[in-house]
C-alpha cells in the first residue's frame, strides 16, 4: 500500500496531538472534552458557512446552546478552567477540524491516515531534538 497524506495533515494532526496532550496538563477530562469537541464542531461549521454552505435553523440552534454552555462553563466563579489551558486545548480542536476537513472526501483515507501519522511524528521528533539541543 502506497502512503498517502500530506505535510499540511501531518502538521494538523501534530498540532492537534501536542496541544491536546498541553492543555490536558491543567484540564479535568470532562471540561477538556467539551473545549475540544466544541471547537472542532464550530471550526468545520465555520468553514462550510465560508464555503458557502447554508445552514438550516435546526443546526444554528444546536449551535447556540452549544455555545452558551461554553459560555456558561467560562464564566467566573463556574469553576471555570484557566483561560490558558482552555485556549489551547480550543486550538487543539481548530487543528483537529482542520485535519477533519483536509481529508474529506479522500478517496483513500487509510493510506492519507498512515501517511499522516508518519508525517506527524516526524515533526514530534524534530521538536524532540530541538529540545534537547537547547537543555
Amino acid at each position: 500500500m502506497a502512503i498517502g497524506g500530506s505535510w499540511k495533515g501531518g502538521l494538523a494532526l501534530y498540532l492537534y496531538a501536542y496541544l491536546f496532550s498541553v492543555a490536558y496538563l491543567q484540564l479535568g477530562a470532562g471540561v477538556g472534552a467539551l473545549l475540544l469537541f466544541g471547537a472542532v464542531q464550530i471550526t468545520m461549521f465555520a468553514f462550510a458557512w465560508f464555503k458557502g454552505e447554508g445552514l438550516s435553523a435546526r443546526t444554528l440552534l444546536g449551535m447556540l446552546i452549544a455555545f452558551a454552555g461554553l459560555v456558561l462553563l467560562l464564566l467566573p466563579g463556574a469553576e471555570a478552567p484557566l483561560l490558558l489551558s482552555a485556549l489551547v486545548m480550543a486550538a487543539s480542536g481548530v487543528a483537529w477540524g482542520a485535519y477533519s476537513l483536509l481529508g474529506k472526501g479522500s478517496p483513500n483515507p487509510l493510506a492519507d491516515t498512515a501517511g499522516n501519522f508518519l508525517r506527524s511524528c516526524s515533526k514530534a521528533k524534530t521538536c524532540q531534538q530541538a529540545r534537547c539541543a537547547r537543555a
